[in-house]
């Protein structure tokens, strides 16, 4: 995860907040070129809570791209240069690259994922260190990244399959090992080819079939979020396996049974 310095303030050492600017297409190319967020003046009061060192995030509210990472090279402050976007954004604060990643697409969704609205504008130490943990890539943690549809934000992918692929959790990798070695090919964290943004845990070509692993049943937001996906499923006509806690340990009994009514009728389940 990216490290957060921490910065004086008032003689006590703290974390740096974090920060989302927003832009459009028109006015998202000034902001690189000036390295410069801007709002209206009546978000002043927001911008001018932001303090130099704080992590910065852009927003894009056309494309729904969040680019990042940045740091407040400034406080926030009012018509810090007077002609950017002829004067129509002054709450600014000047801004440098942090750590440059590829844009992440799909931000909106990515934001709610982690329990974060893109017009938060402040955010707290807490909320930057989960924002910043989305641009992380493979290369640097061994790991994919976070996916923002039912996952808990605490949640890393961190375990190895047998077939090269990185999970999130223990029973996943169960999963997607039961899967391997029986010869069924599989994707993980397929992207479900329907108008929404839809993540599947697993997708069984041979079967056509999707898998969800439910796994933070205990949680009211979790279980708002399951239904949804699930409505989402059937309102589509998707073929869909929801697998539990307790099928993890009778996968041998459980999956075939499910499977079976979604493979072709000549492949046999080793």
């Amino acid at each position: 995860m990216i490290g957060c310095p921490r910065y004086q303030t008032g003689g006590i050492v703290a974390e740096p907040k974090g920060f989302i600017g927003v832009c459009t297409n028109d006015t998202q190319q000034e902001c690189f070129d000036r390295m410069l967020f801007g709002s209206i003046r009546s978000w002043l009061d927001k911008v001018r809570q932001v303090r130099k060192g704080d992590i910065g995030f852009l927003f894009n509210l056309n494309t729904n791209v969040l680019f990042g990472i940045f740091e407040a090279e400034t406080d926030g402050g009012s018509t810090i240069v007077g002609d950017a976007w002829r004067g129509r954004f002054p709450a600014q604060v000047k801004v440098s690259w942090k750590k440059r990643y590829e844009p992440l697409k799909n931000a909106r969704q990515l934001l709610e994922g982690i329990g974060t609205h893109y017009a938060r504008y402040v955010l707290t130490p807490k909320e930057a260190s989960s924002v910043s943990a989305l641009f992380e890539t493979p290369d640097e943690i061994g790991v994919v990244t976070l996916r923002a549809d039912i996952r808990s934000p605490e949640e890393q992918p961190y375990f190895k399959t047998d077939d090269g692929h990185y999970v999130r959790s223990k029973s996943e990798c169960i999963i997607d090992n039961w899967l391997y070695n029986r010869n069924l090919a599989h994707a993980y964290e397929r992207r479900v080819p329907i108008e929404e943004e839809l993540l599947c845990d697993f997708y069984v070509p041979l079967a056509d079939c999707y898998l969800e692993y439910w796994g933070l049943e205990d949680s009211e937001d979790y279980q708002r979020r399951k239904e949804k996906k699930v409505t989402t499923y059937h309102r589509h006509g998707l073929n869909l396996i929801g697998i539990r806690d307790k099928d993890i340990q009778q996968l041998d009994d459980v999956l075939p049974k499910r499977l079976r009514q979604f493979l072709p009728k000549d492949f046999t389940l080793r």
